[in-house]
């Protein structure tokens, strides 16, 4: 199944996010989008 790939991306996503350096990274991306 699917679901249980859909909630390990989603804790990692969570995780990156909540580093400050990833963070950065992300926004940066977005902006530039």
């Amino acid at each position: 199944m699917e679901t249980t790939r859909e909630l390990i991306y989603d804790t990692v996503r969570k995780l990156v996010l909540t580093d400050t350096r990833y963070h950065d990274g992300v926004t940066a991306m977005v902006i530039a989008t």
